[in-house]
């Protein structure tokens, strides 16, 4: 039996909470024994990036393991069905759809400053399309000293998802699949 994606996206398990956060973790930490380094062909024969690629651009090889920063998505949502889907979940976690979209510097500071987080870098990734968000963040006093963005040739789904994993805190739009 082979689950199709809307069932893969939708599933919830009954396994207790600790269970479920401990297969989570092995989970994560076989990926990462495993990652992939920029070497090889995909499965369309086209050159691999090395998955490090956005963390070590930011924080270089030898400090990226012990970086403490926070890192923010911004993603658009494409159509209605995305829409519906964001509404959803805001009803169900109780969360705030238009700050998951629009990522105002007063939502990032309520998140990050009671974390102690303000003080430390906060990594900026994103799909594109709404270049407004960042313009907004680096306004602020506060937020904008802090961000960092990645390097164009370092920026790709598979770095970008690294540097998510890896991020002390994480902020992002929860009807994001990359969320």
């Amino acid at each position: 039996v082979r689950p199709d994606t809307q069932e893969l996206f939708f599933y919830r398990t009954d396994s207790p909470l600790d269970k479920y956060v401990a297969s989570q973790g092995h989970i994560l930490r076989t990926l990462f024994r495993n990652y992939n380094t920029g070497e090889g062909k995909d499965v369309s024969g086209l050159p691999v990036q090395d998955m490090c690629a956005g963390i070590n651009a930011i924080f270089g090889e030898k400090e990226r393991s012990s970086a403490m920063y926070s890192v923010i998505h911004s993603r658009a949502l494409e159509g209605e069905p995305d829409y519906r889907l964001l509404g959803a979940i805001a009803r169900r976690s109780g969360c705030d759809p238009m700050a998951a979209l629009e990522m105002k510097p007063r939502y990032i500071k309520k998140i990050l400053r009671p974390l102690g987080m303000m003080k430390n870098p906060i990594v900026f990734i994103t799909d594109g399309q709404n270049s407004e968000v960042l313009d907004r963040l680096l306004a602020d006093p506060e937020i904008g000293p802090m961000i960092r963005t990645v390097p164009e040739g370092a920026s790709w789904v598979g770095g970008d998802l690294t540097l998510a994993l890896m991020a002390n805190a994480f902020i992002g739009n929860p009807a994001s699949t990359f969320t």
